[in-house]
């Protein structure tokens, strides 16, 4: 496991030189953990750990754990090292040593040309960037829905993205995201065995969803300006020809407009039973929509 100061990779090829020495070693694996901490990253071997004699070993179990959408799947060096062969930008795992404990939460923005920590996102923007890129992470999901406060467990994310190139200066992304979710707990008095609280779970479900999916989207677009979202590799996969010619200032780019649309409802007849739960609550399936219109521009943008 490798730990970086977030000042380090902010700053000048400290990151790049790092990953350099890590990479041409001999002895190195590509399964090797790397994670960007916010302050001194010295700091996070000192941190109590509950479980763990080491720090290290806590950390490193903590950052390989999917049971949270507030953090992205484990970062790892040969994922890294194949985005700075495509100069593709790419998010890493980001950690917070506050009150003298290891949380990990959040992510950091790399530009891949650079190698350098263009930005972070906080944890709901990177549950959003979960969603959207449709990583395998499971957790719980809380907010306000039917009149309660309710906390769904998530179970299976699914998305499917596409995009319309009929116009390269415009380029329309649509997300299909499917989730599998189930009530875990409730605050409130509401018969779950009723199906128009189920369908009102349903769609604010989805509401809450997409809300997290719009604000990463525009925060990695307006304010990073760097393609973390994924978006330029499934262009790259789907649209060869377009991409050959955006690619060169395709992180360059700027969203112009985000527009959501969403459809919720429950598919009572999911071949999918392995979640569902013993207490006879079964299983949601979520069904989300979002598109996404970028233009490109060529102006370049100054580190923040």
């Amino acid at each position: 496991m490798i730990l970086v100061s977030d000042s380090v990779a902010r700053r000048g090829t400290g990151f790049a030189d790092m990953l350099d020495f890590f990479i041409r070693g001999a002895g190195v694996r590509r399964s090797i953990k790397i994670l960007v901490a916010k302050g001194e990253a010295a700091e996070a071997l000192y941190a109590s750990s509950p479980n763990e004699r080491l720090p290290a070993s806590d950390i490193e179990k903590i950052a390989g754990n999917r049971s949270s959408l507030e953090k992205l799947p484990a970062t790892q060096i040969g994922y890294i090292h194949e985005r700075l062969m495509n100069e593709t930008s790419y998010a890493v795992q980001s950690l917070d040593t506050s009150n003298k404990s290891v949380l990990v939460s959040g992510s950091a923005i790399f530009d891949g040309k650079t190698n350098r920590q263009w930005g972070t996102l906080n944890a709901r923007q990177t549950s959003g960037m979960n969603f959207l890129r449709g990583y395998k992470m499971r957790g719980m999901l809380t907010l306000q829905a039917a009149g309660a406060k309710i906390s769904l467990n998530v179970y299976e994310i699914r998305t499917r993205l596409s995009a319309d190139v009929r116009d390269p200066s415009h380029i329309v992304f649509d997300a299909a995201v499917n989730v599998i979710v189930a009530v875990r707990e409730t605050t409130g008095a509401i018969d779950l065995l009723t199906k128009s609280v189920v369908d009102r779970i349903q769609r604010d479900a989805a509401s809450e969803i997409e809300s997290m999916i719009e604000e990463a989207v525009r925060v990695v677009q307006r304010d990073i300006g760097k393609d973390a979202l994924g978006l330029g590799e499934a262009l790259k996969h789907n649209h060869h020809r377009t991409w050959e010619k955006v690619k060169n200032d395709w992180d360059q780019g700027k969203t112009s407009v985000v527009r959501l649309r969403s459809q919720a409802a429950r598919d009572r007849d999911h071949p999918d039973e392995r979640h569902r739960r013993r207490d006879g609550a079964g299983i949601i399936f979520v069904r989300s929509g979002c598109a996404s219109a970028v233009h490109r521009r060529d102006a370049d943008r100054a580190f923040p």
